[in-house]
């Protein structure tokens, strides 16, 4: 990057939630993608800083120029109830999760506003496994803490998604309950894996030997108790 494209990306990006490109990519995101935040276009993009946008298209030399000023809330969250680091950590973007975590000011197990999704939630769901890895290492991360509104864990996220790896990573740590269920639908992580057909998964669970794979649903028709 020289640093001529250096000075017209940090100008694009100063008051970013003013400019139509925020709008575009959030709502491209929430319409095509269908597993980011929840977002809605008439609200527009308040918050999504310049920072956000930069996490959120994993351009690494950016992020760490605009984190320079000392005052900037690196944990301050976005229209969308996500920080950041959350929208590195879902989309993958290693290295900028990498730089954000450097600052001490960073929650690495922080939540959204929205869903109570922490970071490790989000990148499980969409199967990074070495964004699980670093977030995995700091000690600060639970990594069994379910949301708030559909009880999902990290581990639940995965299997439903299919990404057998993150489903072993979590497995092997002796503080993940693979039998947990969320309070949505009442599945276990093995029973979400079946139900959407996802062999390995499925596999992975039953090799080890701690799914129980003739627990039922506890909520009928996706009805909370």
């Amino acid at each position: 990057m020289t640093e001529h494209i250096k000075i017209l990306a940090l100008s694009l990006f100063d008051e970013f939630y003013q400019h139509i490109s925020a709008n575009v990519l959030l709502y491209q995101c929430h319409h095509e993608i269908l597993k980011e935040p929840y977002y809605i276009g008439a609200v527009g993009p308040v918050g999504f800083t310049g920072l956000h946008g930069a996490a959120f298209l994993g351009n690494v030399e950016i992020a760490a120029a605009l984190l320079d000023p000392k005052e900037l809330d690196a944990n301050a969250p976005d229209c969308t109830g996500n920080t950041n680091l959350a929208w590195a950590a879902g989309r993958g973007r290693e290295e900028v999760v990498k730089v954000l975590l450097e600052r001490e000011d960073v929650n690495p197990n922080q939540a959204d506003a929205e869903y109570g999704r922490t970071l490790l939630s989000w990148a499980a769901q969409n199967g990074h496994s070495e964004v699980v890895k670093i977030l995995l290492e700091r000690g600060e991360v639970n990594p069994h803490q379910a949301d708030s509104f559909y009880g999902q864990t990290p581990l639940s996220r995965a299997a439903e998604n299919g990404h057998s790896e993150v489903v072993m990573i979590l497995l092997e740590r002796g503080d993940v309950d693979s039998n947990q269920v969320d309070i949505e639908y009442g599945r276990t992580p093995f029973e979400w894996a079946a139900n959407n057909g996802y062999l390995e998964v499925v596999r992975v669970h039953l090799q080890r030997g701690e799914a129980n794979p003739n627990q039922v649903d506890t909520v009928v028709m996706g009805c909370r108790s």
